[in-house]
């Protein structure tokens, strides 16, 4: 798993998960996968969700995460 180690806040970015590399691809854009993606929790009552940014697909806290919180 991956846990916090300080409190993030609602709305916060937490990391980019996927880098828009090129705009050539299956879906219009390939992206890499960052290293942390693959630890991120498959709750039924998640704490973050993926948003598509300029850079890529970032994770987003949709609350307040406590500390040692898994993500």
């Amino acid at each position: 798993g991956l846990f916090t180690t300080q409190g993030i806040s609602s709305g916060s970015e937490i990391f980019l998960a996927y880098n828009r590399i090129n705009t050539i691809g299956r879906f219009g854009y390939d992206f890499r996968e960052a290293l942390l993606a693959t630890f991120v929790n498959d709750s039924q009552t998640p704490n973050s969700e993926f948003i598509v940014s300029d850079a890529g697909i970032m994770l987003r806290a949709k609350r307040e995460i406590a500390s040692g919180e898994e993500i």
